[in-house]
């Protein structure tokens, strides 16, 4: 080894944190819940789960498929105008009873479904960037009501001043329709992001979970969690941090090189975290899916996939190895199953799949009955 391959050698050292040796990250493996010989099933784009039932989307056939156990998967759900019928779901939520809620931006509208499949309910969506499909999660609560979390961040900062709710990032809606509540400044930024640059416009509420009586929002763009009183008025949170990942899962990047949807295209200097999708147990823990830089053969740059949870404190508890890639959604089952919508490799990007993994948790709950193809054991 020469001079210089020692002093660069040196500088990598202390500059991306590699001096120390870290334990190796073990890798989850996730198997496929439904068939690819399946023809019932086309593009599938939104997913959900409550306890031991998935819905999703199917946007090549704009219908719905639910599972609640077996023996089969219930399809429902038509293509239209008209009153219980879809145009361009942004987001589902199965509802407490096993039903499924539905924001449709096609006809600017939340539809509601029972558990058989039966459209029960058809309201005006409440809020003026849920209307032009700008919609981060959609949570069900236990009274029929709603609660939207918008996208925020850049679409949100352009659009204040002729957006009336736009002060406020999460809305809550009665059964009715009528909005009940809201929570979230979207001027205000964590002491962590403040004076980086493009801070306020990169507040971005990624998704948000409910937690007992608790609404927890993680912002992926800023590495920051809030968590908010469910029935508390007053618009703050009761707490918010910034979790405490490892330098080596967090990407950073320049604002050049995250698209619209947050992400990574290509390296860049020191910005801020980017994180994708995640989910929270029924034990408080956050699942969260965070990207590495990673580079193909053909030298191409795109995020490598971990998976890191966290409690909620921000503490790291463990992270994983992902196979997949772009992963949308990840939820997590009352019997702590992993659940993703993704796509299964680097090799595999013409669909996403619905894939699961076994609890990387005890848990005391009922184990719940999957479809076949039989998970990973």
């Amino acid at each position: 080894m020469t001079y210089h391959s020692v002093l660069r050698a040196a500088a990598c050292c202390v500059l991306l944190g590699a001096c120390r040796s870290e334990p190796p990250i073990p890798r989850l493996a996730f198997a496929p819940l439904i068939s690819e010989a399946d023809t019932a099933f086309g593009l599938l784009n939104r997913m959900d789960v409550r306890s031991c039932t998935i819905g999703v989307y199917d946007h090549s056939n704009r219908r719905f498929h639910l599972w609640s156990g077996g023996p089969s998967w219930q399809t429902f759900g038509s293509s239209g105008h008209g009153p219980g019928e879809i145009r361009h779901p942004m987001a589902i939520a199965v509802v407490p009873d096993g039903g499924l809620l539905t924001l449709d931006w096609g006809r600017r509208r939340i539809v509601r479904y029972d558990s058989g499949g039966t459209a029960i309910g058809d309201l005006a969506i409440g809020s003026a960037l849920g209307r032009l499909g700008f919609v981060g999660s959609l949570l069900a609560l236990r009274d029929g009501g709603w609660i939207e979390a918008p996208l925020g961040g850049q679409v949100i900062g352009r659009m204040a001043p002729f957006n009336p709710d736009s002060a406020r990032l999460l809305m809550r809606y009665g059964p009715d329709g009528e909005l009940r509540q809201s929570w979230g400044s979207l001027l205000t930024v964590p002491p962590e992001a403040a004076g980086r640059a493009g801070a306020t416009e990169l507040w971005q509420a990624g998704e948000s979970f409910l937690f007992g009586d608790s609404l927890v929002t993680w912002f992926n763009r800023a590495g920051h969690v809030q968590i908010y009183a469910l029935d508390d008025p007053a618009p703050h949170p009761l707490r918010q941090f910034t979790i405490d990942a490892p330098r080596s899962v967090v990407v950073t990047a320049s604002s050049e090189s995250v698209d619209s949807n947050g992400v990574l295209k290509a390296s860049g200097p020191p910005f801020v975290p980017i994180g994708g999708p995640g989910a929270m147990d029924a034990e408080g823990r956050l699942f969260l899916i965070l990207f590495e830089s990673a580079t193909d053969d053909d030298g191409a740059t795109w995020p490598r996939e971990r998976l890191a949870v966290f409690d909620l404190h921000g503490a790291l508890i463990g992270q994983y190895r992902l196979s997949t890639r772009n992963t949308r959604t990840i939820r997590i089952a009352r019997d702590g199953s992993i659940l993703v919508l993704s796509h299964p490799s680097a090799d595999d990007l013409d669909s996403w799949s619905l894939l699961m993994t076994e609890p990387l948790f005890q848990s005391d709950s009922t184990r719940c009955t999957w479809p076949q193809p039989s998970p990973v054991t």
